[in-house]
């Protein structure tokens, strides 16, 4: 949820004419996903291709963010508006691949 939150929070701001914050971003390792994903201490899960794969698209997420909002801040719509694209498009595939790892988790905790 704090990731559509995120999102969410970003897509208006673009679109609000209201000073950008864009020092207050978080980075991918300072979210509460990134602060789950670097500490995570189960093996099994860390090992997981799919976990892996998170690493790439959620760091996206984050960088896609940060440019949308410098170019928003920078009066930039068209810079901006791909940004924001980018940043939906990534933003599914973590999306995506949470859904995957949750359900590989519950799969193994059946066998």
């Amino acid at each position: 949820m704090d990731h559509i939150i995120f999102k969410r929070d970003v897509v208006q701001t673009c679109f609000d004419s209201a000073e950008v914050a864009v020092a207050h971003l978080p980075d991918h390792h300072h979210c509460r996903l990134g602060k789950w994903y670097d500490t995570l201490q189960n093996s099994d899960i860390r090992n997981s291709a799919t976990f892996k794969a998170l690493i790439g698209p959620h760091e996206e997420t984050h960088s896609s963010a940060k440019r949308a909002l410098e170019a928003h801040a920078a009066g930039e719509d068209e810079r901006m508006v791909q940004e924001l694209h980018t940043l939906d498009q990534s933003s599914k595939r973590v999306v995506e691949l949470l859904d995957v790892l949750a359900r590989e988790i519950l799969e193994g905790r059946k066998t």
